[in-house]
């Protein structure tokens, strides 16, 4: 029995020898760390840091402290290492760098990190999807904006970022559905401008085509967006096409009242006039004939007809 005490003692005693040399080694390494975060070389620091807090849990006692700052600082650090590659423009090792920070953070109950992550990823590919955008990158800005959008989903900016990038892809459904989006969260001036030129492209393709109502219809919608001359000058080309002379007419009178001093501007007056005096509205007829009798086109037909109607 004497034997046996002797031989755990010996072990008690062995064991202890071994953690004191671990908290040591665990100590030596965290202070190591700690050399490389104060001279700004992250990547050295979390490895320290790491290797100091393996080393840490494997002890008894004595390690306690170095394994409750290891945990506090480790996630923090490859926060730091994201925002430097943010920085630099290198967004996929940001974005991959903010994922490792998560992790850790998550691992060790860094709160504070979790949510950082959280409040930054979206910017970090908001970033990403500008820059390819610029680069004519539409294929990698729309996936960088989706992702955006998959975070947060009412960021009217990243809406407005994809639906630029698939409108110069030559996704029109999807660049309409997106700036929608745009236009529901705030973004709705930026919006209603980018859906006003989508639909006068729309009613100009329309027009192209002789879909004659659908020209109407998209240019309508355009106007609704944003008020243009050019929206109305197309409404008005396809109701005389349909023979919708009065809508014709009105639309016109919109187009000049945007424009007055539109470079057709005289033509569309002239027309106007030409249009009243085959409906037998002399009075209306006179009016615009007499807005370009000093044209250089028109002036001198402008005046005949003024004659010929007896004013």
């Amino acid at each position: 029995m004497k034997k046996l005490i002797l031989i755990l003692a010996a072990t008690l005693v062995s064991a202890a020898t071994i953690s004191a040399q671990t908290v040591a080694e665990a100590t030596e390494c965290y202070n190591q760390a700690a050399q490389y975060l104060d001279g700004g070389d992250y990547a050295n620091a979390v490895s320290y840091f790491k290797q100091a807090l393996a080393t840490a849990e494997k002890c008894e006692t004595g390690a306690d402290e170095v394994i409750a700052n290891c945990k506090s600082t480790i996630a923090k650090v490859q926060f730091e290492i994201a925002k430097s590659y943010l920085r630099d423009k290198n967004f996929d090792n940001a974005i991959a760098q903010y994922a490792v920070a998560k992790a850790d953070a998550q691992l060790y109950g860094d709160d504070e990190v979790v949510a950082n992550v959280d409040e930054v990823l979206p910017k970090a590919y908001l970033q990403k999807a500008l820059a390819l955008q610029g680069s004519k990158d539409f294929a990698g800005s729309i996936e960088a904006a989706k992702k955006v959008l998959e975070l947060e989903p009412d960021n009217g900016t990243a809406a407005l970022v994809l639906g630029k990038s698939c409108l110069s892809a030559g996704k029109t459904a999807d660049a309409e559905a997106a700036f929608k989006l745009a236009k529901a969260n705030g973004k709705e001036k930026d919006a209603d401008k980018q859906l006003s030129t989508l639909y006068l492209k729309k009613a100009q393709a329309a027009l192209k085509a002789g879909k004659l109502d659908e020209v109407i219809k998209q240019a309508t919608l355009s106007n609704e967006c944003v008020e243009n001359a050019n929206a109305y000058k197309l409404c008005a080309s396809a109701s005389q096409k349909l023979g919708k002379t009065q809508d014709m007419i009105a639309y016109y009178e919109k187009y000049l009242a945007i424009s007055p001093n539109a470079k057709d501007a005289a033509g569309v007056n002239y027309t106007i006039a030409v249009t009243y005096q085959q409906a037998g509205n002399k009075a209306e007829a006179v009016k615009y004939y007499q807005k370009v009798v000093g044209d250089p086109t028109y002036g001198a037909q402008a005046q005949q007809q003024i004659s010929a109607l007896g004013n």
